[in-house]
């Protein structure tokens, strides 16, 4: 168990260090975004025929659920032999990041849609 324990560990290091470590191998590489976009253009069938698709129907069901959370869930009552209590509902502020995150995954999910009114060719 200790040896799954480590491996999840050091796995879990390499994560979450990727954020820091991954912008620097791409920049000493140079590969940034405008090199990799010019190497899968408009051959990277996978991404926008499969993937694209599939991530946005993630996306929308995840934000369903968390709707779901902030509006519909009722809270549980306190159960008195823990002594615990759940926390109160979804605040005003949590709704409206709920709010901003799915028009701002709706302005970029239909991009490809509107882009060709807004951008000149």
């Amino acid at each position: 168990m200790n040896g799954k324990l480590g491996l999840t560990a050091v796995g879990t290091g390499i994560l979450s260090s990727s954020c820091c470590v991954l912008p620097l191998i791409f920049a000493f590489t140079s590969l940034g975004g405008g090199t990799l976009s010019a190497l899968y253009g408009e051959y990277n069938t996978f991404l926008t025929g499969y993937l694209s698709p599939i991530l946005m129907i993630a996306t929308f069901l995840l934000l369903g659920f968390a709707f779901y959370l902030a509006y519909f869930k009722k809270n549980k009552a306190c159960d008195i032999k823990s002594g615990s209590c759940p926390t109160r509902g979804s605040t005003r502020g949590v709704k409206v990041i709920l709010w901003v995150s799915m028009v701002i995954s709706l302005v970029f999910s239909l991009f490809p849609y509107y882009s060709e009114y807004i951008l000149p060719v």
